[in-house]
Formats: structure tokens, sequence, C-alpha cells
């Protein structure tokens, strides 16, 4: 199944690529990314310490944190109930998983997310068990923590959002919400969750009351789901224009027009993997310096350059008397500020930009 990719590889960049696939990407994360000589690169070498993924992990697992650890501590006990070949092979796969992901010297948040169904199939287990009376008094303190921070999670997030609206808070000196139209879902989908949220507490609760416990334990977590998906998905339009690049490649977007080239400055490749997905295009990459100017003042239609702001003193030099403008991003967010738009031509529509 791999032949025709290895082929590929090999035609294309010959013994290096293949190298640096098989080699460098598998057991150079375990041989040579120590080396303090190599690149950061947020894909390729993190020189992260030993206990990354403890200080990282506790956070990737909200709101079943308290839950898992629980959970797994039960699972590798000497006297834990859980024998058998199945819960043998969890507990190898998991210690495995997480020997590997250590020594490695590349670490990302992102690479425990196979941790996720062994450690969620664990503690539904240990939840069940627990709900049928086998808990202790520590376990049951940390469903009753759980349970109660998710309640006031899903109930309390919404009027937050409504709240913040409704008196136009705003996250810095920008606003932070996006049109009419989201902002309008984001406020209906907010109404629902937190009609919802309320619906649910209440039936939740009478089913605990009338013993239903086990119940209760299976359903309040596919309950809390629905809630935290929909309370997110009202936060994601003001987060998008916060912490996300689609403010710069809107703005880039516009200043160029349908016409128009837009190209990136720089050799991130987390940025230029975010901003052709936010751009649905192409974009070109070009390293810093006198390429920028060249590439702004090449052809007749419109050219936009995205710039990281700390990289302006390098081609600022080359703008002095020139027809090219450095323009900050209109509304923005945290993300937005590290970066600025180099602009050549009339902005689309003949709008003054």
């Amino acid at each position: 199944m791999l032949a025709p990719w290895v082929l590929a590889l090999a035609r294309t960049g010959g013994r290096a690529f293949l190298t640096g696939v098989f080699w460098d990407n598998q057991f150079g994360r375990f041989l040579t990314f120590h080396d303090p000589a190599l690149p950061l690169d947020p894909f390729f070498v993190h020189k992260e310490p030993m206990y990354y993924y403890l200080r990282t992990m506790p956070l990737r697992l909200l709101p079943w944190t308290l839950l898992a650890a629980a959970a797994a501590v039960q699972w590798f006990r000497p006297g834990t109930p859980y024998r058998g070949p199945l819960p043998q092979f969890l507990r190898c796969a998991l210690a495995a998983m997480l020997l590997l992901l250590h020594v490695s010297a590349a670490k990302a948040a992102s690479y425990v997310l196979p941790l996720f169904p062994l450690l969620f199939l664990m503690t539904g287990l240990w939840l069940e068990d627990a709900l049928r009376g086998g808990a202790g008094r520590l376990a049951r303190g940390l469903l009753a923590v759980t349970a109660t921070a998710l309640l006031l999670l899903v109930g309390l997030a919404p009027l937050a959002l409504l709240a913040a609206r409704l008196r136009h808070w705003t996250w810095g000196p920008h606003d932070c919400w996006p049109g009419a139209t989201l902002a309008h879902f984001s406020l209906g989908l907010a109404l629902v969750a937190g009609g919802g949220a309320a619906a649910g507490a209440v039936w939740l609760w009478r089913q605990w009351r009338a013993g239903r416990r086990a119940c209760v334990g299976w359903q309040a977590p596919q309950v809390l789901a629905v809630l935290l998906v929909c309370n997110a998905t009202a936060l994601l339009p003001v987060m998008d224009r916060q912490r996300s690049y689609q403010p710069i490649a809107a703005a880039a977007r516009q200043l160029a027009g349908p016409g128009g080239r837009v190209a990136y400055a720089g050799r991130n490749t987390r940025d230029t993997g975010a901003l052709t997905f936010y751009l649905r295009s192409r974009l070109d990459i070009l390293p810093a310096g006198a390429p920028v100017t060249n590439y702004l003042l090449r052809g007749t239609a419109p050219a936009v350059v995205i710039l990281p702001a700390g990289k302006l003193p390098l081609v600022q030099p080359l703008l002095a008397g020139g027809p090219i403008r450095v323009l900050p991003i209109p509304q923005a967010g945290y993300k937005a500020r590290d970066y600025v738009l180099l602009f050549s031509g009339r902005p689309a529509g003949g709008s003054k930009s």
C-alpha cells in the first residue's frame, strides 16, 4: 500500500526525501533531535522538556481530568480488579505509548490524541463500577466536583456570552464580535444551550433521586457533550476573530480582490498551513527581504504580502519612497496583532484603504 507513495518520494527527492521521512522523522526523534544546532520549527523540532506531557495532558483531558486520573490509579494499582487479557492489553498499550511520547525530543500537545480512546474506555469502565456502589469517599468526591463544575460551565457559559453581547464587552481595543448574521447565530445557539442546560439538569436530578444512578452515569456525559458542543459553537465566531488567522486572511483577500495575488513572507509552516486554510487557495511563500518588494511590484494585478510584524525592519528600508503601503489588520484580535499587510495597487472595488 505504501509502495506508490514511496516511489513518488524517491522520484521527487531521491534518497534525501526517503531519509527525511523514514529516518529523521521516525528514529531521528529519539536520536538526533536533541541537537541544539537544529532550528526551532513547530512541526519538526520542539525540544520540549521530559515532563511536557505531564503538564499539558491534564488540560487536554478537561473536563474529565479528575475522573481519568482516578480511573488510572484504579487500573494500575497492585490489587486492581481489572484483570485478564483485555485489561492487560490496555495497560501495556497506554504505558508503551506514554513512554515513547516522553522519550521523544519532538513533542506537541496533539501527539497525545491516540491515548484518548484508551483513557476514556478505562475511565468509562471505572465510572460504571463507581456508580454501582463500588466508589470510595475520594471517588465520590471527585465525581461530585466534576459534575458540579460541568453543570456550572454549561449553565453559566451561555449567560456570560449573552451578557457580553448585550453589554458590548470587547477583548482588546477592537470589536471582537463578527457580522450581524454570525452574531445572531451565536446568540441563538447560546439561548438553546442555556435552555438545554436547565432542562438537562432537572431531568438528571430526577433520575438520580429515583435511584437510577447507573443510568445517570451513562446519560449525563452524553447530555453534557451535546451542551458543550453547543456552547463551543456559539463561542467559535468570537474566538475566530481573536485567536485564529481568520481576520488576517479576510483582510488580505479583501485587499487583493478576485484577481489579486497573496503571499506570506516567512518560513513558519504553521502560519502557511493556517493561512492557506482560511484563504481557501494556494499561498505564495517568500523570504523576507527584496523578494517581497519584487513580488508586490510585479504585474498589474493587486498583490498583498502577509508579513510577521517582527520582520518588518527587514523590508522597511526597501519601501521608502515606493508605492508599497504597510497596513495593520483591521479589527485585529490577539493573533492578528502579530502581522501586517504589505499592499501594492488599488484596493479591490476601488475603495480607499
